[in-house]
């Protein structure tokens, strides 16, 4: 069991389909395909509730998520009521960072075991190079075994 918060999910899940382009020995890639398709469950997750979030507040779905846009001022609006409505603005867009931050701290278990970085082994073809930045994405679900 492996004890994460969905940021750390994300970011390995992203790691791992990077990791998951490197040709590798067959138990590895079978290793990697099962953590995949857990991790994949909770990005899912993540990027429906994310849309919710930003849906509530007036966001606007577009062809590639959703997206707020700029309050405009009207024609005829007068400085304090301009003012009162960017403030409102202002205090939208300050609760969404708070709720976007909890919702990336919130720790998730994973029903499964780290991989064993001696998996990642070439067996009969050359040295399989993975990025060390996909190492420190990876985090907790990758282990040394030595």
């Amino acid at each position: 069991m492996i004890t994460a918060t969905v940021k750390e999910i994300c970011d390995a899940y992203r790691a791992f389909c990077r990791i998951g382009e490197v040709r590798l020995p067959p138990k590895a890639a079978w290793r990697v395909s099962r953590i995949l398709s857990k991790l994949k469950l909770v990005v899912i997750d993540f990027e429906e509730t994310q849309k919710k979030l930003f849906l509530d507040i007036g966001g606007e779905l577009t062809t590639t998520g959703v997206q707020i846009l700029p309050i405009e001022r009207n024609k005829n609006e007068n400085d304090e009521d301009w003012n009162k409505r960017l403030a409102k603005q202002r205090e939208t867009l300050i609760k969404l960072n708070a709720d976007m931050t909890a919702l990336n701290k919130e720790e998730v278990k994973i029903d499964y075991d780290p991989i064993p970085l001696s998996l990642f082994n070439g067996h009969d073809e050359k040295n399989i190079f993975i990025a060390p930045c996909d190492f420190a994405d990876a985090g907790q679900f990758i282990q040394d075994d030595k």
